[in-house]
Order: C-alpha cells, then structure tokens, then sequence
C-alpha cells in the first residue's frame, strides 16, 4: 500500500456512496508524493475520476500510529449505485 511505503498515518474507506475518503498525516514531502499519486496514479483496483484534498493543515503531534484500511460504510441497499468512477476524498495533515 502506498501511504504504508512512504510512511503516511491514517485511513482510508469506501463509502456507501461509491466514493473513497480518509485521512491522512505525515511529513510534508511524502504528503505531497501521495497527493501525486492519487492524482495521477492510484491503486491499480481503483479508478479514481477525482481527487479532492481538503483541511491540509500543519500539527506538531500525529493522531494515528500507522496507516489502515477501515471497513467499508454500510450501502443503502434501496439505492443501487452504478459502476462508476470513485471520487477520492482526503483530509491530510502535513508534519
């Protein structure tokens, strides 16, 4: 996993939505390489249309030990979703 190799903290998780957020911290260098990646790369099981960074913020402390994968939000089984292109939502925190 990306975030892992370049030694990012925090989470990701597909929503009910179709779309994939999370979180993620780390020095200020490897944030801007997994911002890249995102954007022009992705994970090969993904196909990312978007990705929106949002709350780039500077801390001194992390919050996450490591970086994880959460379990996907429940979907709401009334409204299908189409196989579409996922919009990545990330909050990231550079150190």
């Amino acid at each position: 996993m990306k975030a892992k190799n370049l030694g990012l903290r925090g989470w990701c998780m597909n929503t009910a939505e179709g779309t994939v957020k999370g979180y993620i911290e780390g020095p200020r260098t490897e944030m801007r390489l997994m911002r890249e990646w995102l954007k022009n790369t992705g994970s090969p099981a993904s196909n990312i249309a978007k990705a929106e960074f949002t709350h780039i913020v500077e801390k001194r402390d992390y919050g996450f030990k490591n970086f994880h994968i959460r379990p996907d939000e429940p979907k709401d089984h009334s409204n299908k979703l189409s196989q579409r292109s996922k919009t990545l939502k990330i909050n990231g925190v550079p150190n």
